[in-house]
């Protein structure tokens, strides 16, 4: 299905389509500061970089709506010679067998051998975690699960005849409601009023 990009003004910017304004907001929503169409890669001009004190991460945003259609779109992420975290994002968070809302499609770089290259995790979602140390909200990684604002890496999970808590040593997922909450304001912070500049 073929979707038509709405310009659309959000923070002083006009974005190609109301798709990204509505990630923008998002991205303020959960406090990532974020740059729009920030650099020319090679062949490619990513739509976002968030950037965090100990991490920068690619955001590339796709009108579609599974993990499989987001990751038909890492090709020119990888040819660009982009070399540290990317994410894709798509129409809206997705719910997966994932124990929160599934944002996006994910890569990073190096790999389970760290051998410097790039690796894109194909149908592996991602979401949201809350750091265990600093308490911040984050983009949640495949490999190396450092938090990218105090950059400490998560504690290992407890023993399974642990007490369960809601933070018993690990990072966590935020609550799914909250986040479904924060996309709906987000939505509403860039709907279509009509065109552009009247």
């Amino acid at each position: 299905m073929a979707m038509n990009a709405i310009p659309t003004e959000y923070a002083g910017i006009r974005f190609r389509s109301r798709l990204e304004a509505t990630w923008a907001s998002f991205f303020d929503m959960m406090q990532w500061g974020w740059f729009y169409e920030p650099v020319d890669l090679i062949g490619y001009i990513p739509d976002f970089i968030l950037v965090f004190p100990f991490r920068k991460v690619l955001v590339e945003v796709k009108p579609v709506t599974s993990i499989a259609d987001m990751g038909r779109h890492c090709k020119k992420i990888v040819e660009s010679g982009w070399r540290e975290d990317a994410i894709i994002v798509g129409a809206e968070p997705l719910v997966t067998e994932f124990p929160t809302f599934t944002f996006w499609w994910i890569g990073c770089p190096g790999g389970p051998d760290d051998d410097g290259g790039f690796t894109f995790f194909e149908d592996t979602g991602a979401g949201v975690l809350d750091c265990y140390w600093c308490r911040r909200r984050y983009p949640e990684r495949v490999l190396n699960e450092t938090c990218p604002y105090c950059g400490r890496e998560s504690p290992s999970p407890p023993d399974k005849g642990s007490p369960p808590s809601r933070w018993v040593g690990v990072s966590r997922h935020p609550d799914e409601g909250l986040l479904s909450s924060i996309w709906a304001t987000a939505k509403n912070r860039t709907q279509w009023r009509g065109a552009f500049g009247s």
